[in-house]
């Protein structure tokens, strides 16, 4: 063990020298390149999906709460989407979800089995 000890058992290598350097005007400079980029993405967005007024339901007071299984990834977006601004909390993004799932892909025929069903299983459960 006093091997271990002596200095010369250690081999020491060059310091290694960095890729790429690094200075205080590029901090300076990544704010405003940032900031572009954002105001550019967000008129993306708003071209592509633009902000819908969203309705607010009442809730019952008496409503029971229940939990839905997702992926972990499903969640992230979920919440992505909350952090953005789209919905106060996830039911309420759920339910904007479903309703225009609802006006968008199911047919008039669809709609009112889809209507029977949850009636149906709202009295079962």
């Amino acid at each position: 063990m006093s091997n271990l000890l002596k200095k010369s058992n250690l081999s020491r290598k060059p310091n290694a020298k960095p890729a790429e350097t690094f200075s205080l005007e590029d901090l300076k400079e990544e704010p405003k390149k940032v900031e572009e980029a954002k105001t550019a993405e967000e008129a993306v967005i708003e071209k592509v999906a633009p902000k819908k007024p969203t309705t607010k339901k009442k809730r019952k007071i008496n409503e029971d709460i229940t939990s839905v299984r997702v992926t972990k990834e499903t969640r992230s977006r979920l919440n992505a989407l909350i952090q953005l601004g789209r919905a106060e909390n996830v039911d309420d993004l759920i339910d904007a979800i479903v309703d225009d799932y609802i006006e968008m892909q199911l047919t008039p025929n669809e709609k009112k089995t889809f209507d029977i069903l949850v009636k149906v299983i709202q009295k079962r459960g």
